[in-house]
């Protein structure tokens, strides 16, 4: 009788058909992971992913736009700021171009006709903005 009263008293003592976590029953079998496959096999058998991949596509390339063009921006600004560190640079880059000016741009400019169609072309741009 002694027996009887100890298992009442004993909130840890499981009841029958009840199982703690961690111990499994004799009508307990672990079959979630089992489900779970199941489950996705059959949503990926059936027409949905296809719908939703159609459904997301534009928004997923707008995405991978804005992201390829972050890094983009990211790898400009990163390349700026090396050559910022370069002694000197901004210097020979501005010699560079007057040099390239003084061997390209000036023979061309001195030519009537030359000197004409660039100076019609720049005309247009301007009007074209203006309006």
């Amino acid at each position: 009788m002694a027996h009887d009263d100890q298992s009442q008293d004993d909130p840890h003592q499981d009841e029958p058909g009840q199982v703690r976590p961690g111990q499994e029953g004799p009508h307990q079998d672990g079959g979630e992971w089992q489900m779970l496959t199941t489950k996705l096999a059959d949503w990926a058998a059936s027409d949905a992913p296809k719908t939703l991949w159609k459904q997301l596509q534009s928004p997923l390339k707008a995405l991978a736009v804005l992201l390829g063009a972050l890094f983009v921006l990211r790898l400009y600004a990163a390349v700026l700021g090396a050559l910022e560190g370069v002694p000197l640079l901004a210097g020979l880059l501005e010699l560079t171009a007057l040099v390239w000016i003084a061997r390209h741009g000036a023979p061309a400019l001195l030519r009537r006709e030359e000197r004409q169609t660039l100076i019609d072309q720049l005309s247009q741009r301007w009007q074209r903005l203006r309006q």
